[in-house]
């Protein structure tokens, strides 16, 4: 199955710079705008997410329904990042999608939908 993400037209944040402001939009318009770009692997580079700031702190999760205390630091180094990129370049190999939201022309999110929802019939 082919990748069915769309990437929009005359977009392509592969140098990780700013695109600047759209035809029509002046630059101050341009701050608070996030834009989503379906990646392919050759966005993927090793320095797109260099700026990515992964940092999440938690202490209850949600089990079986019930909310219960569970302790934990999420704060990604360039190993986790590697490993991230190399996730993202699978999904993509198995017919899935890649969404970035940028923002200044710097990775501000990404997600990753698998392609192949293995044994799962409907």
């Amino acid at each position: 199955m082919a990748n069915q993400c769309q990437r929009p037209r005359n977009q392509g944040h592969t140098s990780g710079k700013d695109p600047g402001p759209a035809i029509g939009q002046e630059a101050s318009e341009v701050r608070n705008v996030v834009e989503f770009v379906c990646l392919q692997q050759e966005d993927l580079h090793p320095d797109l997410l260099a700026d990515f700031q992964r940092q999440q702190v938690t202490r209850r999760v949600i089990r079986a329904g019930a909310v219960v205390p569970d302790s934990f630091e999420d704060d990604w180094d360039i190993w986790d990042k590697k490993a991230v990129l190399a996730a993202l370049r699978k999904s993509l190999q198995g017919g899935g999608a890649v969404i970035a939201a940028f923002h200044e022309g710097r990775v501000v999110g990404i997600a990753s939908i698998q392609g192949n929802l293995g044994s799962v019939k409907y």
